[in-house]
């Protein structure tokens, strides 16, 4: 038997509510709140490009290497 997870078809679109794309905007901030309103304003404009930027320097901000795998981790779509 085959285990593996079956392929979405490419019309799927991944949706978080409010709470979830806050709780997890906030980790990967870190908890700066400047750096969660770029993401969030980032997020809202459905900007890829400026979504990884802010991503990246959520990244680079990290403290140390436990921080930077949890705020690697995060996947946010830009539908939100």
């Amino acid at each position: 038997m085959d285990q593996s997870k079956p392929e979405l078809p490419s019309e799927v679109i991944s949706i978080l509510d409010t709470y979830h794309r806050n709780k997890y905007v906030r980790k990967a901030a870190g908890g700066d709140d400047i750096q969660m309103r770029r993401l969030l304003d980032a997020l809202r404009a459905g900007d890829r490009i400026a979504t990884a930027k802010e991503l990246k320097a959520c990244y680079e901000k990290a403290e140390t290497e436990g921080h930077r795998k949890s705020r690697s981790l995060i996947f946010i779509p830009t539908n939100c």
